[in-house]
Parts: C-alpha cells; structure tokens; sequence
C-alpha cells in the first residue's frame, strides 16, 4: 500500500504546483493592469491603452466581441499603469556607464508614456530623466534640448517644470553661465519638494562651484546628496568624485582619499570608479614626493 501513499503525495504536489502557477499568473496579470480612474471615482480595468485626441481608448468585451470604448481625459483623475521595467534597467545600465544601452532601452518608454504626460499616474517624466542622463555625455544635443522643452511645457506637473530648469542651469554651465546657472539652481531648491528635482539642483550647483574653484562653498553643496538624498543613486557617482575634487583643491588629501575609495567600493562598476582609480594614483605620488624633514 505503499504506492498509495507516493501516489497521493505526487498528486497533492501537482495541485500545489499548480495553485502556485495561477496565482503567479493572476499577480503577473494585476502588475500589468492599467486601471483608469474616472474622477467620480469609478475604476475601469484598461487593456491596451492608447490615445487619439482628447481621448483614451481601451480594448473591452463588447458584446461577444471585443472593441474600443473611449473615455475623455477630462473625466479620467489618474490612470495606474504600472511602472516600466526600462526604467531601472535603464538606470543600472548608466551606473555601469553604458549610455548608449541604456538610451536604446529607455527611448521606447518615453516615447510611449508621452501619449499619457498630462494624466497623473504616468511615467513619462522619470523615464524622461533616465533618458536626460543617458544623453548627458553631450548635454547640448538636440534630443536633449528638445526633451527638456517639452519637460517646460508639461504645465500639468510643476515639478517636472522645476527639474527641466534645472538641467536648463546644467547646460547653461556647461557653457560657462556658472553663475546664471546657480541662480536658477537656488530658485528651484526655494520652490522644489521633489527628492529627486532637489538633488539635481544641489548638485548642478556644486557642480559650478567647484568650476569656479569655490571648494568649500561646492563641498556644502554637493554633501546634500549623501546627507539628505542617499537614495539618488544615479547622481551619487558623480557628486562623491566631485567632492574628493574639491576636498583636494583645499589639500585636504585624507578626505579626498576617503572619499575616492568609497567610490570606488560603492560603485565599482561606474565611469567615476575608474577616473577615482587616476585621481587616487595622482594623491599618491603628490604625498610620496613631498620632502622629509629630519627631527
């Protein structure tokens, strides 16, 4: 009677198995809904959202057929779509500086999220910030200009205007304006309450600090982030090498290595990790040259 038992045991794994399965199927297919919510409150389960106009059509059973049935976007208080997986793949691609990947991935989605920009619940304007980044080896390009037009334009979130600004303060730094760019910087830090927008304006701004050798003005700025914006990891690179920067313009060699070092742990996989690697070479042969006094 043994077998009876392995028997019933096989059949009691199969139904586990099974019972897994669809509920695994049944969470996939909740993560992927894009609910729109009617401002009366009512929620409608969309499925292959697309727009066309002043309208938002979704496929639905009709009958014992399925077709378009159309909502106004006047009507409609936010659509939940859930986020894109771009996004963070996208965003670890950058942090191993592969920009060129990361834009190929990340170009689809705000593209696609543009259609949605003015309705809350949309992706578009983080999508649009890993994009920025990606194309920060040349701020100027006309992609880049265009995006952060259309972040301007998007009246619908005064955040996303506030962070454009910013990026508008980076390029304007980039082409010497430092001291505009600052003033736009400290404009947006008065008005911003988004993590994300405050980081990059303090950075930005330390940024051009530390261009006009202004090191302990720049250190000030640039600390915000691992002081108060730690989980900006995108941007963190960049400020730890610019502060080690700063703190060696002050021959502050002891921080300066610190910081290299940290940086190089943190995120060894980044562009800076390798420019550290140089900054942290040139250090050393600095203190190793220095004369010895005899006691």
């Amino acid at each position: 009677m043994a077998w009876i038992g392995k028997k019933a045991s096989l059949v009691n794994k199969l139904f586990l198995y099974n019972l897994l399965l669809l509920c695994l199927v049944m969470e996939s297919g909740h993560a992927q809904a894009q609910n729109i919510i009617l401002k009366t409150g009512q929620s409608i389960v969309g499925k292959n959202l697309r727009r066309s106009g002043a309208t938002i059509l979704t496929r639905a059973q009709l009958g014992v057929a399925e077709g378009d049935v159309g909502y106004p976007v006047a009507n409609i208080a936010k659509i939940e779509f859930p986020e894109p997986p771009e996004i963070a793949e996208a965003t670890e691609l950058l942090m191993h500086g592969s920009a060129a990947e990361a834009l190929a991935k990340i170009n689809p989605v705000v593209i696609a999220q543009s259609n949605f920009k003015d309705i809350p619940g949309n992706w578009w304007a983080k999508a649009a910030r890993v994009k920025l980044s990606a194309l920060s080896t040349s701020p100027a390009s006309p992609d880049s200009e265009l995006l952060i037009s259309d972040m301007l334009n998007a009246s619908g979130d005064p955040e996303v205007v506030l962070y454009a600004r910013v990026r508008q303060a980076a390029n304007l730094a980039g082409k010497g304006n430092a001291k505009q760019a600052i003033a736009v910087c400290d404009a947006v830090i008065k008005e911003s309450k988004q993590p994300a927008t405050l980081a990059e304006a303090w950075a930005v701004k330390g940024t051009c600090l530390l261009q006009q050798n202004e090191y302990d003005s720049a250190l000030l700025a640039l600390l915000h982030l691992p002081v108060y914006y730690p989980d900006q990891k995108l941007l963190m690179p960049g400020v730890l090498l610019k502060c080690a920067r700063a703190y060696t313009g002050n021959e502050d060699f002891t921080n300066a290595t610190a910081t290299l070092e940290d940086l190089i742990k943190t995120y060894p996989g980044s562009p800076e990790a390798a420019q550290a690697k140089v900054e942290l070479k040139k250090i050393e042969n600095k203190s190793s040259s220095k004369p010895t006094t005899n006691s």
